[in-house]
């Protein structure tokens, strides 16, 4: 007998446990409930706002694009001795591409140029390149162009760190 007691006892906990979730599931449901009323009250009047207001013309939206282009990286004054592409400072030029689509020097510099201006070692740098643009490449062809570019003068090996080295205002 004594048996059966503890069972049943079990048996009502868990039931009175269940009624309380399903309580507390209605009282969810409730409250979802409300706040999809509110929301479609809130897409109901943006939708009557929405009819009021003309379409935009072609040309106006042409015009709203002209004006949120990406601006190019370096901005050099017209008094400047590089005024066409071909005049910039070697590699530079090409660092105006798709990353997708740009040579490893090119995209070595543009990193240390926005993404690292106070400079980074080749292992953060070839990180930065796999994960950030998609880009990974061997550890030794990152350090080989490295060189590369540090012989040509655009970026320096300072404290550990491949540092770049701004060469726009030089005459």
């Amino acid at each position: 007998m004594a048996y059966k007691c503890g069972m049943i006892d079990r048996l009502t906990i868990a039931i009175v446990g269940k009624r309380k979730r399903v309580a507390e599931l209605r009282d969810e449901i409730s409250r979802l409930t409300d706040e999809l009323q509110a929301e479609e009250l809130k897409l109901k009047t943006l939708e009557e706002v929405a009819g009021e207001v003309p379409e935009a013309t072609e040309s106006e939206i042409l015009e709203s694009h002209r004006e949120t282009r990406i601006q190019p990286l370096f901005e050099y004054p017209r008094t400047s001795r590089y005024r066409s592409p071909r005049r910039l400072p070697r590699g530079r030029d090409k660092m105006h591409g798709d990353i997708a689509t740009m040579p490893l020097t090119a995209l070595a510099l543009r990193a240390l140029y926005e993404r690292f201006p106070e400079g980074t070692t080749s292992q953060q740098l070839n990180e930065f390149l796999g994960t950030e643009w998609n880009r990974p490449q061997k550890l030794n062809s990152l350090q080989a162009t490295l060189s590369q570019l540090k012989t040509q003068g655009d970026i320096d090996f300072r404290n550990q760190l491949w540092v770049f080295i701004d060469k726009g205002e030089e005459k």
